[in-house]
């Protein structure tokens, strides 16, 4: 315990105090074991040095210590700082004629003194006591404050450890803390690459998206270009072959010969540029419809270019020279060959996802 080291230096320098003839400086050291501890071995010893010191000045004050020291000997069991005790204080009540009190205090020294043999006897002990501390005060001091000084040091090694504890605690959160940075930077940045990435890829799509549209509706312009181009050619023919009732037979049947190889070449042309165009435009589209259904007939082929540009039957009827109902019909059919069962799903929906 520090604190009981401590009253120890204390009281032993009071005493080198004492032996070196300075009772102020001993009555300082003195009152500092008074004040850290009242009920020691330390504290009554240091109590009645005080009664010593101020018997001759201040007798009140000095049987105040010689009752104090007496009150710890009891306490701690001391019979020979009660008899210390005693002894003094039935000789400043005898200096102050306090005869009775004086005398109380004889006869309680006198039965403790019994197992201390007489008054020269506690005399010499008291004396080789003080000569026995007095000799050995300054190796118990060296001692005490060497203990001390190795209690302060392991203070300021558990100091220096909480110290260094703390700072590698904080050094530990810096790195980790820096780490976690760098971590969500990396991500951050990773996000910000895809985030770009994505866009551009939305935006390819978006321009492939529009391309694709412009390719349809440039198509879808093509396709009824045809037909309006045949139907002209066809409104043609049909009145060149109300002249034919002019023509005498043998130039009749040339006439009729070269108006039929007309119409079936304009829609033969008409088709094979169509579809030529449309496969440019269209290539995977072509790829993935032959390569899942290989027994698709022309017709059906046709039928389902047109339906890939989102041509109605009545449209797809005028580009055919059809009737609508024919082409509800062959989109029936074409249905079943395509095995699609889900009558959600319309034809136009299905090849707008090829």
């Amino acid at each position: 315990n520090i604190d009981y080291i401590k009253d120890k230096v204390w009281r032993l320098r009071g005493l080198i105090s004492l032996q070196q003839g300075q009772p102020f400086e001993a009555k300082l050291h003195f009152e500092k074991v008074l004040q850290s501890d009242s009920s020691s071995y330390d504290a009554g010893f240091s109590a009645f040095y005080l009664g010593e010191i101020l018997k001759d000045n201040n007798p009140p004050e000095s049987l105040r210590y010689y009752n104090l020291a007496y009150k710890i000997g009891k306490s701690i069991s001391s019979l020979q700082l009660q008899s210390m005790a005693l002894e003094e204080l039935a000789m400043v009540e005898k200096k102050n004629k306090n005869y009775k009190q004086a005398f109380e205090y004889l006869t309680t020294f006198k039965l403790i003194g019994d197992s201390l043999s007489n008054r020269q006897n506690l005399g010499k002990i008291q004396a080789i006591t003080v000569a026995y501390e007095a000799k050995n005060n300054k190796l118990k001091i060296s001692q005490l404050e060497k203990e001390k000084n190795l209690l302060d040091r392991f203070h300021k090694i558990q100091k220096q450890r909480i110290s260094l504890i703390y700072i590698l605690i904080i050094a530990l959160l810096s790195l980790i803390s820096w780490r976690l940075y760098k971590k969500w930077l990396y991500r951050k940045n990773l996000q910000k690459q895809q985030e770009s990435r994505q866009a551009s890829i939305l935006q390819e799509s978006k321009k492939n998206q529009e391309k694709v549209q412009s390719q349809n509706r440039a198509l879808t312009a093509q396709a009824m270009y045809a037909f309006e181009r045949n139907e002209h050619i066809n409104k043609i023919i049909d009145e060149l072959n109300s002249f034919k009732k002019y023509l005498n037979p043998s130039t009749r049947n040339t006439y009729s010969k070269v108006l039929l190889d007309l119409k079936n070449h304009q829609d033969k042309d008409s088709w094979t540029a169509f579809e030529k165009y449309f496969k440019e435009t269209h290539s995977e589209f072509y790829k993935k419809l032959e390569a899942q259904f290989p027994n698709l007939t022309p017709g059906e082929k046709k039928l389902c270019a047109f339906l890939r540009l989102k041509l109605n039957s009545k449209e797809i009827a005028n580009i055919l020279h059809i009737s609508p109902k024919s082409v509800q019909v062959s989109r029936s059919r074409l249905r079943k060959k395509l095995e699609l069962t889900n009558k959600n799903v319309s034809l136009t929906q299905f090849f707008s996802r090829m």
